[in-house]
């Protein structure tokens, strides 16, 4: 017998499933069509993986061959941005932070704000001072802000635990701006920390379930065999800073390319810095990678100087002798002096140093100190002093 409410029910039934099949059809259309090409570059990023092969710098040699400035192999940590976990994200930048301070390791990030209380903004111009300005707006910060007003603001924005103290905010805020700067990527992560001691590096493999997206990679990093001797001439290697980066991406740097800073080092950077490699990786259904492409890097140039090593160190350690007799007989004020030996047929310099020094293998590390440091071993007094013209030693 016919029956109007099967009908009914019928129809209220193909028109549901009409509904259903519209919007599915209308997602579809929104994920394969509008946008597909965006998943397609999420779903490749999860199947390849570009790896950047850091090429080494070249060596700096004396007049003889003797190696003033080499490489040796050391550890970095980097951070996948993708792969943070937005809910977690400040507890795993303060435990990654703990981890490395704990064991000597300088934390990087680039945030115009100083790491001891009284908190202050960093700047040495007024030129830099705008950039703060710039980096205030770009967070959303009121101008107006102090130091610690920015820190408490950045805080509350990444949803930090209240009962951080003020410097524990400032540090874990410095790396997450860096982080979401948008400047970083899975294939070019962000550099943490450079240079990591061996007990760092342990710590954080062996815990590697408690730091997600963070990587410990190995990288060639300067290494110094005569410590402080020509510390002033051969200079420093570092992080490219963000305005190094603008002026030199069009030459194939990356955001966290080491380069020179001072000295021969950041001189002759054009020769001493190598051309990167690419390792590219894909990951099939089971899981396993396979390197389907591989670009070897080329290491820098290898620079020799006029120096003699063996001059250099007899004249770095007389000068620091002489220096001190004075001080402790004759002149306690006296903390500080340089010297030059030039070859009188040449003009060639064999040993130029200046006292106090520093070792450019801590560096980074001892900046703070060094600038409060007696004397300013960071002046290289025998190239920018300017003294009276006094007795010479003549030949």
């Amino acid at each position: 017998m016919y029956n109007k409410n099967d009908n009914r029910r019928a129809v209220v039934m193909l028109f549901i499933a009409g509904i259903m099949f519209f919007f599915c059809a209308v997602k579809l259309f929104q994920l394969q069509i509008v946008d597909g090409k965006e998943y397609r570059e999420i779903a490749d990023s999860k199947q390849n993986t570009n790896v950047i092969l850091r090429a080494a710098r070249g060596e700096i040699m004396d007049r003889y061959g003797n190696v003033l400035v080499g490489n040796r192999v050391g550890f970095s940590v980097q951070i996948k941005p993708s792969e943070l976990p937005k809910e977690k994200q400040g507890e795993i930048i303060k435990k990654l932070i703990n981890v490395l301070e704990q064991h000597g390791d300088t934390v990087r990030d680039a945030m115009p704000i100083s790491k001891q209380e009284p908190l202050s903004f960093v700047y040495e111009d007024e030129k830099e001072l705008k950039k703060i300005t710039a980096w205030k707006k770009k967070f959303g910060a009121s101008v107006e802000m102090n130091a610690e007003e920015t820190v408490l603001y950045l805080s509350d924005l990444y949803h930090l635990d209240s009962g951080l103290s003020l410097i524990e905010k400032r540090k874990i805020t410095g790396v997450l701006c860096e982080l979401e700067s948008g400047e970083y990527s899975d294939a070019n992560p962000y550099t943490v920390a450079t240079d990591i001691s061996m007990t760092s590096v342990a710590v954080l493999k062996e815990s590697s379930l408690d730091f997600p997206s963070v990587n410990v990679v190995q990288q060639q990093v300067r290494y110094y065999p005569n410590n402080n001797l020509a510390a002033h001439i051969l200079g420093t290697v570092g992080i490219i800073y963000r305005e190094e980066y603008e002026a030199l991406k069009g030459k194939g740097y990356s955001l966290d390319a080491v380069i020179g800073k001072q000295g021969v080092e950041h001189t002759f950077e054009d020769y001493l810095r190598g051309t990167d490699g690419l390792r590219s990786i894909t990951r099939d259904l089971d899981g396993k990678e396979h390197i389907v492409e591989k670009k070897q890097p080329i290491p820098g140039n290898q620079i020799s100087l006029t120096l003699d090593l063996n001059v250099q160190s007899v004249m770095e350690q007389k000068l620091e002798e002489t220096i001190l007799r004075i001080q402790a007989n004759e002149a306690p004020d006296c903390n500080a002096g340089a010297a030059v030996c030039l070859d009188v047929n040449s003009g060639e310099i064999l040993a130029i140093a200046s006292y106090p020094s520093y070792n450019p293998a801590n560096f980074n590390k001892s900046y703070d100190t060094l600038l409060k440091q007696n004397g300013n071993p960071l002046w290289n007094r025998a190239l920018a002093g300017t003294y009276e013209p006094g007795s010479t030693f003549k030949m």
